[in-house]
């Protein structure tokens, strides 16, 4: 027979009012809880033996307050924690790390060898040594372990470090890109004076840059300036334009370039680059090139004046 629509909605309301009570119940439960209390001064421990309840069954279980505390009590008393830890090992430790001999062997290995990499060396060891290891395990040894030996011909600064050091002598420049707020691609040249660490200047273009914006890049990055001896680059593909290569020789400027694919041989204009997308365009928007130029004018004022610039350097 089916149930009439009163009888639903009666076994409905008598469903929510039973899910109210518990809801209720549990929520006076917290609350008790939560309720602060002020204990007196007890002449005897409250946790006892006398608390526990012993359930038996598969296993003995000891429950309530205070029974697992007492316990362990009677466990130390009667020497059971001491057999425990005598007969039954809990604590397994952890596996054991490469003997001393292995750690010597890969460390000699990448001496002799400073151009093999860690998967190489883990499997000649495997090879040599019938032993198991990794290329993780060869490259944390290595960088505890290992220190590479100083060439005879690389003491003191580098051909860069010196003319940097040389004042007017050598400036660096880079390209990176940036969005405007519409969503327009921009191009920034930046030229930084190496041994003052100063912005020489910025130059601005909106869309694609070939071998005259580059001129052009340049030209306004560097107005009012001197022209220095040398000119730090990287191997982008925009510098080999000859109008590029004819404005160096008509400026009387020698173009160095850094190591291929190596970043850190350009370090202080890539630093510079990171420095002005964190301080400056990650924090502003602008809607046109003379917008971006005017707000790459106003932290180039900045970083130069009293921010990032050293007073040894500028002085």
């Amino acid at each position: 027979m089916k149930t009439s629509r009163h009888q639903k909605l009666a076994q409905c309301k008598r469903h929510r009012e039973r899910r109210r009570e518990q809801v209720a119940r549990r929520r006076r439960r917290i609350e008790r809880r939560l309720r602060p209390r002020t204990w007196r001064a007890q002449p005897k421990p409250m946790y006892t033996a006398s608390n526990m309840q012993y359930e038996h069954s598969d296993r003995v279980r000891g429950l309530g307050s205070g029974g697992i505390g007492a316990m362990h009590r009677l466990a130390q008393h009667t020497g059971l924690v001491e057999a425990i830890d005598r007969h039954v090992r809990v604590l397994k430790p952890g596996p054991k790390g490469p003997t001393q001999e292995v750690i010597a062997a890969v460390v000699d290995m990448k001496r002799r060898n400073p151009t093999w990499g860690c998967p190489r060396i883990a499997q000649q060891i495997a090879l040599a040594f019938a032993i198991a290891i990794t290329k993780d395990v060869v490259r944390r040894i290595l960088a505890v372990r290992y220190r590479p030996a100083p060439r005879p011909d690389s003491d003191g600064p580098s051909w860069l470090t010196v003319l940097g050091h040389t004042k007017d002598s050598l400036w660096s420049l880079d390209l990176f890109r940036c969005e405007s707020a519409i969503l327009r691609t921009h191009w920034v040249l930046v030229v930084m004076d190496q041994c003052t660490r100063r912005i020489v200047g910025f130059g601005v273009h909106r869309g694609v840059v070939d071998g005259m914006g580059l001129c052009r890049m340049f030209n306004r990055a560097t107005r009012g300036q001197s022209s220095p001896k040398y000119l730090s680059s990287d191997h982008d593909p925009l510098y080999r334009f000859h109008q590029w290569q004819a404005n160096l020789r008509i400026l009387d400027v020698q173009e160095i370039k850094t190591v291929p694919y190596v970043p850190l041989s350009h370090p202080f204009v890539e630093r510079l680059i990171g420095t002005i997308r964190r301080e400056c365009l990650d924090r502003t928007l602008f809607w046109t090139a003379a917008d971006l130029e005017m707000k790459l004018l106003d932290f180039q004022r900045y970083y130069n004046g009293v921010s990032y610039c050293p007073t040894s350097l500028c002085a």
